[in-house]
């Protein structure tokens, strides 16, 4: 394979970013309009890298939910992937005896497909492998608790660069070629922003909108 003097110079430059600073961008919903959205890089960072995880763990999809409240003989429904549902009936308001019981027999009546566990008041539901899987709970009143998390399966994006405030060109702009699609593995890859203050990821085309994907950004340094 014949290597270009461009590639050569591409390699010279990424090799200056030895630490990745990484930090989570919080919103990546829409395109960036205000200074402060993004994660500043600063413009003497020649290198930033960037990730696009749609999953808390690559190996399972997790799916969070929160019990806030408990009503004895209360039904709290579960199914995963349309089938007929489970019912829990809540016997106590003590909270860590019935989430206890709860992550048991949901444990119990899909361990084929996913484990349960709990701490404090919320629920973790993984699956036991690295397939997808669509879980449901319902509570028998809307105050009761509801699903805080649950892995994106699939996604597109979109990377912005803007430079700093003080420049006469202080508008965000979309990089060129910075735009693709993400599966549940994730991306990372790295961009060179040599002059650029802030960076932003826009994260579209969920399969679902209520999930949930996480965007890390990474200024580098010597």
């Amino acid at each position: 394979m014949t290597v270009t003097t461009l590639q050569m110079r591409e390699g010279q430059v990424y090799s200056l970013g030895q630490k990745l600073d990484w930090k989570e961008q919080i919103g990546s919903e829409g395109v960036p309009g205000l200074s402060g959205e993004g994660v500043t890089i600063g413009r003497k960072t020649v290198i930033a890298a960037y990730a696009i995880q749609p999953r808390i763990n690559i190996a399972y999809k997790t799916v969070k939910f929160r019990v806030d409240a408990l009503n004895i003989g209360d039904n709290i429904t579960y199914s995963i992937d349309g089938a007929v549902a489970t019912s829990y009936v809540v016997g106590s308001t003590d909270m860590d005896l019935e989430l206890a019981s709860l992550t048991d027999s949901i444990t119990s009546s899909l361990s084929s497909d996913v484990t349960a566990s709990y701490e404090g008041s919320e629920v973790v539901v993984t699956g036991n492998t690295s397939d997808s899987y669509t879980f449901s709970i319902t509570f028998e009143d809307d105050n009761e608790g509801e699903v805080t998390h649950e892995d994106a399966d699939s996604c597109d994006f979109r990377i912005y660069l803007r430079p700093p405030l003080s420049s006469s060109n202080n508008r965000w702009n979309l990089v060129n070629g910075g735009q693709g699609s993400v599966e549940f593995r994730g991306l990372t890859d790295r961009l060179i922003t040599s002059g650029y203050d802030q960076m932003y990821i826009e994260v579209y085309n969920k399969d679902d909108a209520s999930k949930n994907v996480t965007v890390f950004i990474a200024p580098a340094s010597l």
